[in-house]
């Protein structure tokens, strides 16, 4: 059964531009649409698709403000930002929003399919780009604390021990205060910081460079 994509964006190139991107892929169907972004959610309704590429941004619309409509209308509807607003602040509202991507128009076409691919098999994309904003504008400890592995955030050092130690997301929220999402959010940044996309991946990172103690580690 195709994949149904629905590309939502004020720009009849970039429209055409993504179908034609995405031609000669037998299992997609990409249905162009003229409605501006702003009727975004009208049109998810109709269409039902399995990912909306789209960029908030466009014209009238104003951003998070649109990307809570369609996530309290479609929860479940998986989304591609794809926008030329790089600022740390907008990637970070939307991953709070629960895109499933956020890429760059300055992007390459190849960089679009496998950000597609990437929400298909259930992953969240971050196009290296927009992780390198993320990284910059985050207060990190100096490389070389874990010997020379990827260095955390004070706050992603936290999630990552209690990840590791069992807890789930609303557990984590809960004792650090934090609302569930924002813990989500922490738990992306974290598997993209490190390239592990599970737990298991999670726990062996954190058992093998000190993250929990021993009593912690038996526990797990």
């Amino acid at each position: 059964m195709k994949k149904r994509i629905l590309v939502v964006d004020d720009q009849d190139l970039l429209r055409v531009g993504i179908a034609t991107v995405l031609c000669d892929r037998p299992d997609i169907v990409v249905h162009e649409t003229l409605v501006r972004p702003q009727h975004a959610v009208r049109q998810i309704a109709t269409i039902a698709p399995d990912l909306v590429v789209i960029d908030p941004y466009g014209n009238e619309a104003e951003g998070p403000a649109l990307l809570v409509e369609i996530r309290e209308m479609h929860p479940t509807t998986p989304i591609l930002v794809l926008t030329m607003k790089s600022a740390a602040s907008d990637i970070t509202r939307a991953l709070q929003l629960r895109v499933n991507g956020y890429m760059l128009k300055s992007s390459p076409a190849r960089d679009l399919v496998y950000a597609i691919e990437s929400i298909f098999a259930d992953k969240t994309f971050l196009h290296p780009d927009v992780s390198h904003v993320l990284i910059r504008s985050n207060d990190l400890k100096p490389f070389g604390t874990r010997t020379g592995h990827s260095a955390l955030t004070a706050r992603q050092e936290q999630v990552l021990r209690m990840i590791a130690d069992g807890r789930t997301t609303r557990q984590i929220a809960v004792k650090l205060g934090l609302s569930a999402k924002t813990i989500e959010f922490h738990r992306v940044m974290l598997m993209n910081r490190l390239g592990i996309h599970h737990v298991p991946g999670l726990v062996r990172y954190a058992m093998r460079y000190g993250y929990l103690n021993s009593q912690a580690v038996s526990e797990t």
